[in-house]
């Protein structure tokens, strides 16, 4: 896929993100089938794709791809490549449990701050901890929020769970009790 073999590196589809409504549009069944097929021609051992905004996860039956013959952007979304059964990279799924609680009452330019893509101001960051005064750290990823919280017994964080917002403004509220280096 290099050029040396007379393959080309750049993105072979259009992007889905969409600038209007300033996030990415979801591919029809159709859509994902044909980039699967696009990429198996050059990944001959490709065995699924899966679209997890903002990453495209690829994944292989037997080896990966050496780096110089992958692909950084498939339809805009960052090309993700592992073998098939491992785990997904820490991000690309839901970290933690989700919050049970009803969704947080917040102050409107919280609720503005608070967006998919969008990193929140360090003012969103120390509000949250008020919200949620048991979190140790809080994170935000693409499209969600996660409270890293202290370390509390098993029957205490279960009991927590059912009372923590669900959600803060459009972000999707999870919880872990343990910490998560990276």
């Amino acid at each position: 896929m290099d050029e040396a073999n007379g393959g080309d590196l750049s993105d072979p589809f259009p992007s889905l993100w969409d600038d209007e409504t300033r996030s990415y549009r979801r591919p029809d069944q159709q859509e994902q089938n044909n980039m699967f097929l696009k990429l198996l021609e050059t990944y001959t051992n490709l065995s699924a794709l899966s679209v997890i905004f903002p990453w495209c996860v690829l994944e292989f039956e037997d080896e990966l791809p050496c780096y110089e013959n992958r692909i950084f952007l498939v339809a805009g979304l960052v090309a993700v490549y592992i073998l098939d059964g491992d785990g997904y990279p820490l991000g690309t799924t839901s970290m933690g449990r989700q919050g049970e609680g009803d969704p947080s009452v917040d102050p409107e330019h919280i609720n503005l701050d608070l967006q998919p893509y969008h990193v929140p101001s360090f003012e969103t960051f120390k509000y949250l901890h008020t919200c949620v005064e048991i979190a140790k750290h809080v994170s935000s990823y693409p499209k969600e929020l996660l409270f890293e919280l202290y370390p509390v017994p098993d029957d205490e964080f279960e009991s927590l769970l059912s009372t923590v917002p669900s959600q803060f403004g459009s972000m999707t509220a999870f919880y872990v009790r343990r910490f998560i280096l990276i």
